[in-house]
């Protein structure tokens, strides 16, 4: 029973180390355009721009 408790805790601990990991590099990614942005060199993919867009008017 202590083996099984243990492999859980475990797992939960690699999944919070996950989630920390992913939260660290989101706030990098952000932290990066809000430089882009403040500079005046952040060109936003035109692409990315129109799907945004077209996603918001179909709901």
């Amino acid at each position: 029973m202590d083996g099984i408790c243990s492999e859980r805790s475990l797992l939960r601990q690699h999944k919070e180390e996950g989630r920390l990991a992913d939260s660290r590099e989101r706030a990098e990614k952000l932290a990066a355009l809000k430089r882009q942005i403040r500079e005046g060199v952040y060109r936003p993919d035109i692409k990315d721009v129109a799907r945004l867009l077209t996603g918001a008017v179909t709901r």
